[in-house]
């Protein structure tokens, strides 16, 4: 059987010995339908590629993108999702606005919401404020008002609810330069949040293991975590997941 080169070679011996210009469209056309099979004479799928998967997209992945994994997103990693930054986080589609159901301020990292600005309030009326911002909202743990800490690693501290929340837990807690942060007015939270820290702690609904007079706070001027006493009026951000 004539490959290709050997077809070419035919055609321009029609032409030369000046057989019917019909002809020689034909075999033509039967040229350049061999020149197609031979490309693809490795692939079983028959597709006109060479990838034997059988999408035509050019890779072997078979999930019919070309980004080189079977995870079915376009990124390039096998994480499942389409960050690119393969951690198999997805993050989430806030939009522009942000989701409905949040109407404070998203963290990305955890999904969770905040409420943003602050209220001031004492211990005492954690529940009832956060209760009246609808529902889902409720006071955080010392656990979750950390991870609202910028700037400042607190991995070494010890402060968790309910397992360590005795005094002696934050000694080994990080504490930074005041107002030397990276959020507005140098406090130690996201830069998007909003709010005052200079004279302000935020509370958390933990108490003090030993003194039922004194709960655990941040107070964000410096990361600190800290303890203090109950009726005292701070900072409080509900917070919130997607329901």
């Amino acid at each position: 059987m004539y490959g290709f080169p050997g077809c070419i070679g035919l055609l321009h011996n029609c032409h030369v010995r000046y057989w019917g210009p019909i002809l020689v469209i034909l075999l033509a056309a039967g040229c350049f339908r061999l020149e197609k099979l031979s490309l693809d004479e490795t692939d079983p799928a028959s597709d006109g590629d060479v990838d034997a998967d059988g999408d035509g997209d050019g890779d072997v992945d078979a999930d019919g993108d070309v980004d080189g994994d079977v995870d079915g997103d376009s990124d390039g990693d096998a994480d499942g999702d389409s960050d690119a930054d393969g951690d198999d986080v997805v993050v989430p589609d806030i939009g522009v606005e942000g989701p409905d159901w949040c109407t404070g301020w998203l963290d990305i990292a955890t999904g969770r919401c905040w409420e943003d600005p602050p209220a001031h309030v004492s211990w005492y009326e954690l529940a009832e404020h956060c209760a009246e911002l609808g529902a889902g909202w409720h006071p955080p743990s010392i656990d979750q008002l950390m991870t609202l800490v910028r700037g400042l690693d607190h991995a070494q501290c010890s402060v968790t609810d309910p397992l360590c929340t005795a005094p002696e837990c934050a000694e080994d807690c990080a504490v930074g330069e005041a107002l030397a942060g990276p959020g507005t007015h140098g406090c130690y939270w996201d830069e998007d949040l909003t709010g005052g820290c200079a004279d302000w702690g935020s509370w958390s609904y933990s108490l003090v293991d030993g003194d039922e007079t004194r709960a655990w706070m941040i107070r964000f001027r410096t990361g600190s975590v800290e303890t203090r006493e109950k009726a005292m009026v701070e900072q409080l951000r509900c917070v919130r997941v997607a329901d």
